[in-house]
C-alpha cells in the first residue's frame, strides 16, 4: 500500500456510536475512506492491488489447509467475507484450470489431472509442477537461478522444455513453465 494507505479496524480507532452507524451499511468487509487530496485514483488503485494480494493470500492459506475460522481471525475479517472471497478466488482458479488444460499439449501433457496447490502453482499428473508468472522478470530470474542450481547439483525440479524446445508458453500476457516435481510436501504451520 502507498506511504497513507493502512488497514486500520474501524472498532480500535473510531466512536462505537460511529462504528454502529456504519455498521448499518457495511458489515465485515473493507471500506476505503478516500483522501482529501488529488491523488485519490492512484490510492485506490494502490488499495485494490493490495486487496488482490490479500485475497491471493488467504486463498493460498486456504489450499494448505487454514480453516475459515482461522483465515477470519487472521485477517481480521467476518466468515462470510473469507467465504466469499474464497469462491470468487474459486473462481478465477476454474478459469486458469481451463486455460492450463488447453495450454498442456505444448508440453505434450493432455490427459493429466490438474490440481491446484498454490494461488500460481499447479500440479500436474504425478510427476510435475506448472508455474504461471504475471511477468517476464521474476520468470527470467526464476528460470537462471533454477538452472544455476541444477547446475550445482542442488536438487530442484527440472525445466521441462516444450515440444517446440521452447522454456515456457506465452498466453494473454502469462507465462507458464513445467517442471518436474520434488518428492516431498510442503510444511504448514
Amino acid at each position: 500500500m502507498g506511504c497513507n494507505m493502512k488497514y486500520k479496524n474501524a472498532g480500535e480507532i473510531l466512536p462505537p456510536e460511529l462504528v454502529e452507524e456504519i455498521q448499518k451499511y457495511i458489515q465485515g468487509a473493507f471500506l476505503y475512506i478516500p483522501t482529501k487530496d488529488k491523488q485519490t485514483h492512484r490510492a485506490v488503485t494502490e488499495y485494490r492491488i493490495e486487496l488482490e494480494k490479500r485475497n491471493n493470500r488467504i486463498f493460498r492459506m486456504h489450499l494448505e489447509g487454514m480453516s475459515n475460522k482461522h483465515l477470519a481471525k487472521n485477517f481480521s475479517l467476518a466468515q462470510s467475507s473469507i467465504r466469499r472471497i474464497l469462491i470468487e478466488q474459486r473462481k478465477r482458479s476454474e478459469i486458469m484450470y481451463e486455460k492450463i488444460n488447453t495450454l498442456l499439449p505444448h508440453w505434450g501433457l493432455q490427459g493429466e489431472s490438474v490440481t491446484q496447490i498454490y494461488s500460481s502453482v499447479w500440479q500436474i499428473g504425478e510427476r510435475y509442477v506448472l508455474k504461471v508468472y504475471g511477468e517476464t522478470e521474476s520468470l527470467n530470474r526464476n528460470i537462471m537461478v533454477n538452472n544455476h542450481l541444477e547446475g550445482m547439483g542442488i536438487p530442484v525440479g527440472k525445466l521441462l522444455c516444450t515440444l517446440a524446445g521452447e522454456q515456457y508458453v506465452t498466453d494473454a500476457n502469462q507465462y507458464f513453465i513445467v517442471s518436474t516435481k520434488l518428492l516431498g510436501s510442503n510444511i504448514v504451520s
